[in-house]
């Protein structure tokens, strides 16, 4: 049975995900940055709170921020000012471990040990609130890393509730344990998923407010929940371990366009002797073609997308049965829109 796809069969329905995971507090790269790729340059919008509205519409927190001054845009939607929060005080970092301290999240197994860090960092002052880069909720340090800053620093420009979400994340990277890079990032947003779940059923957090924390859950329901790490966290996968989950959680069939593309990317830096891995890759059935084109895109170009390009740098990878494989594949797929 092919993979269920959680994103809709449409560019639109694909752009809208992509650009709420973009707008999420705690994975995605600067607000700034966000771009969506398949709107035209006029609709594109370096301002975060415009691009929020535009995308999701204006949830509690953002009405909040101001009141309606430019009237309707043409899509209805209203025009909203500048998201301005007031700012956390150092108090809420300690209410903000009270409140889990009492929660079930905590008395887990992990969840007392993240408890335990967590005061253990509060009792020696490491954990403060800073200005830090939007779209980065938190950050854990170690080593040189803290020199000078908090080893568990947190935005002060975020919701009671996800700075409380985003402080047990980094504290489960505060445990230190042995593990991968990817597999710790993974255990980061397990507990914070399942943390948020509690909160969500006691009504204390509004799922309007926590696009991310909805996109995990609905991801790890699919069996989908490594793909919300890509393409941001690309940079931590090295081959051993793509070699190693290669067949986990669905397989690669079940892996979205941009996981996919990121494998590809972290295999081809060693050159052609994972030939055979990167032809698997990209051959696995896919249920759109938008996605296998955006998979060869990213695969030209991580971040703008390159059809053309991705296709070279494969063809010069692949030996000649895999590129005429390959190239069937392309025009099952692509046929005349292939472009030049």
């Amino acid at each position: 049975m092919a993979p269920a796809n959680h994103r809709g069969n449409g560019r639109r329905a694909e752009a809208d995900v992509h650009e709420r995971l973009f707008l999420s507090n705690q994975v995605m790269l600067r607000m700034a940055e966000a771009k969506d790729p398949f709107a035209s340059h006029d609709e594109r919008s370096s301002d975060m709170v415009g691009l929020y509205v535009r995308v999701r519409g204006a949830g509690p927190m953002l009405q909040r921020a101001g009141k309606d001054e430019a009237g309707k845009q043409a899509t209805g939607e209203k025009a909203i000012k500048p998201f301005e929060q007031p700012k956390l005080q150092p108090k809420d970092v300690r209410a903000a471990i009270d409140q889990f301290k009492n929660s079930d999240a905590a008395k887990t197994a992990v969840g007392r040990r993240v408890l335990s860090r967590l005061e253990e960092l509060y009792k020696e002052e490491e954990i403060g609130l800073e200005d830090m880069p939007v779209g980065l909720g938190g950050e854990y340090r170690t080593g040189s890393q803290s020199w000078g800053r908090y080893d568990l620093g947190l935005s002060e420009l975020q919701s009671y509730n996800a700075m409380a979400l985003k402080m047990t994340h980094e504290a489960v990277h505060a445990l230190e344990v042995e593990r991968h890079s990817v597999d710790d990032e993974m255990a980061a947003f397990d507990f914070e998923a399942d943390y948020y779940e509690e909160l969500k059923k006691k009504k204390l957090v509004n799922p309007a407010e926590h696009d991310l924390n909805e996109d995990y859950l609905r991801l790890k329901a699919e069996n989908r929940a490594v793909d919300v790490l890509f393409p941001k966290y690309a940079k931590l996968l090295d081959v051993a371990w793509i070699r190693k989950h290669k067949d986990d959680w669905g397989g690669l069939a079940n892996r979205l366009s941009e996981t996919r593309a990121a494998y590809v990317n972290s295999l081809l830096e060693e050159g052609d002797s994972e030939e055979n891995l990167v032809f698997r890759i990209v051959s696995e059935p896919m249920v759109y073609d938008w996605e296998f084109h955006e998979m060869i895109a990213k695969i030209g170009d991580r971040e703008k997308g390159d059809f053309a390009a991705g296709l070279r740098r494969l063809n010069v990878v692949f030996t000649p049965a895999h590129r005429d494989a390959f190239n069937r594949i392309i025009q099952t797929r692509m046929g005349s829109r292939i472009p030049k």
